[in-house]
């Protein structure tokens, strides 16, 4: 095959079904419509050609009107009946000797079309072979519809891992700082419908320079993924936990009370980073955190990056003083209060 052509998929045989009690006509019919891509069925009553058509829908079905269990016409109108079957095309291939009522009843039933006996070649093979064509391109437009399907599936899930990405540090799994500002934003909306408080903490890793300088940043992240691990297991489902940089995080505790309910989550996150971590070889390092906690009332009308500051003001007080926790004070003056 030459580099310029496209490899041709395989081409799946249409059925086309030949309804009549006569043998000989079957026989006749058959070779007149023979063809490779193509399976003649054949029934030689209405009660056979049912029992095929549970499994199978043709291209197009010939049908005789004179069966020994029932006329055509009684069969076409059963097989109209059926939704699977509802536009599958019906000739009359017959030597009944039919009126125009009889032709305008076959019509009505859904016929296509009817062709006398004997058949002229030419014409039957001329108007099987177009049902044939339209089968086929029916297929491949379905094969190019499960296709584009399976596509917009590829890139529905590829949009979604995308969106985690951006969305996601990928050393931690933690959501970023600018995921973090999103989901600050619609806490703030709820608060505001709510009128419940939440608290931010801010958390620094002391000691981690040190861990990083030493051990090397192999075991710098490790120690990250760690306090990652720990922070998510004392979050509540509703708390949300971001790592904002280094060795820099945050959780955003929601619905609480009061600063006493915020002074509790920072007690059980200054607990938490407080023992040694130990690394893939065996060694414990200790990388404690000094917290820092800024409670938004939902009176107060205060920015994000205004309750950002103010943790982040109360956890550099933790660190310089060694206490380990601080809370801050009245959020537009940032004063803070040791724990």
């Amino acid at each position: 095959m030459a580099e310029s052509e496209a490899p041709t998929e395989p081409i799946d045989p249409v059925v086309v079904m030949v309804i009549d009690d006569d043998p000989n006509a079957n026989l006749l019919i058959g070779d007149l419509l023979a063809e490779p891509d193509r399976e003649l069925v054949f029934a030689a009553s209405g009660t056979e050609a049912l029992r095929l058509l549970r499994k199978t829908t043709p291209a197009a079905i010939l049908l005789d009107v004179n069966l020994g269990d029932m006329t055509g016409f009684e069969l076409a109108g059963l097989v109209r009946a059926n939704p699977r079957l509802a536009t599958t095309p019906i000739l009359f291939v017959t030597g009944y000797a039919f009126n125009d009522d009889a032709m305008s009843a076959g019509y009505d039933l859904g016929a296509v079309d009817y062709l006398s006996k004997p058949v002229v070649p030419q014409i039957l093979q001329s108007k099987v072979n177009v049902f044939c064509t339209l089968a086929q391109q029916l297929k491949q437009i379905e094969r190019q519809r499960d296709r584009l399907r399976a596509i917009e599936q590829q890139l529905s899930e590829a949009n979604a891992n995308l969106q985690l990405l951006a969305a996601t540090d990928p050393l931690t799994s933690l959501m970023n700082r600018r995921q973090l500002m999103n989901s600050l934003a619609a806490v703030r909306a709820h608060q505001q419908r709510s009128g419940r408080h939440h608290g931010v903490a801010v958390i620094d890793l002391d000691g981690f320079k040190t861990i990083n300088d030493t051990l090397g940043h192999a075991a710098g992240d490790e120690v990250l993924v760690l306090a990652a691990g720990r922070l998510r297991g004392i979050a509540r489902p509703y708390d949300l936990v971001a790592r904002l940089g280094g060795d820099e995080f945050c959780v955003v505790v929601q619905e609480i009370q009061d600063d006493e309910d915020l002074a509790s989550m920072g007690e059980r996150i200054h607990g938490a980073l407080a023992a040694d971590y130990q690394l893939s070889d065996g060694r414990f390092v200790a990388a404690p955190g000094s917290v820092g906690l800024a409670l938004h009332l939902a009176s107060h009308n205060v920015t994000i990056d205004q309750i950002l500051a103010a943790a982040d003001r109360a956890m550099y007080e933790a660190k310089k003083a060694g206490s380990g926790l601080v809370i801050s004070g009245a959020e537009e003056s940032g004063e803070g209060r040791q724990s």
